[in-house]
């Protein structure tokens, strides 16, 4: 469904007449859908989120900017390898080795050590949000077959602005229900990360 169906399949759910709603208005139901979007974006790391980047780290921090639509991070590869992955902590910490090779998300940048003596590329393996919906023929990139979810979370919202518990309640269990779904088929889809068997498959660079 686009963004025009989504908002007309919430409002068939709160059987707002043809005249209006003036808690529910149009513009209400799209800030709903694209906050449906968000919330479902934040759940799960989603097969269909799964994106990559070529990325260009820096020879004088190391660094590269995040993608605009960066959730999560799956995985660096650089020189046909992975990058080992190093906590926040370690990289912060006064006696860590920088002689280590690594990556790490250090606010919105992606930093690798030690810090390379020319740019070197990376490709960087993530999950994206959702875009928001901006126009009536846009649609998500979840499969429409689970679109429903989005219909049920932006009911429960528009049910909770007109203080409708019970109907809120309702929408919010369809909403984990259909949840459980998307959790089911997700798992059955994705691997989690790239995987190497040895220590010594990690990357290294000049």
């Amino acid at each position: 469904m686009n963004r025009s169906e989504l908002r007309t399949a919430i409002k068939d759910r709160l059987a707002i007449p043809s005249t209006g709603d003036g808690l529910i208005t149009d513009t209400y139901v799209n800030t709903s859908i694209n906050d449906a979007l968000n919330r479902i974006s934040a759940e799960r790391d989603w097969w269909w989120l799964a994106a990559t980047a070529t990325l260009n780290f820096d020879s004088v921090n190391g660094a590269a900017t995040l993608p605009s639509d960066f959730m999560r991070a799956n995985q660096l590869v650089i020189n046909s390898s992975a990058v080992e992955q190093i906590t926040f902590e370690d990289y912060i910490n006064p006696l860590f080795d920088a002689d280590t090779y690594g990556w790490v998300i250090y606010g919105s940048q992606v930093k690798i050590t030690p810090v390379p003596s020319t740019t070197t590329p990376g490709t960087f393996y993530y999950f994206r949000s959702e875009p928001a919906l901006s126009s009536d023929a846009s649609s998500p990139l979840m499969p429409g077959l689970y679109h429903y979810a989005v219909v049920a979370y932006g009911s429960y919202l528009c049910a909770a602005r007109r203080q409708d518990e019970s109907r809120a309640s309702l929408y919010l269990q369809e909403y984990g229900n259909w949840l459980k779904t998307l959790n089911d088929d997700n798992r059955a889809s994705i691997k989690k990360r790239i995987q190497f068997d040895r220590l010594a498959d990690y990357a290294s660079w000049e």
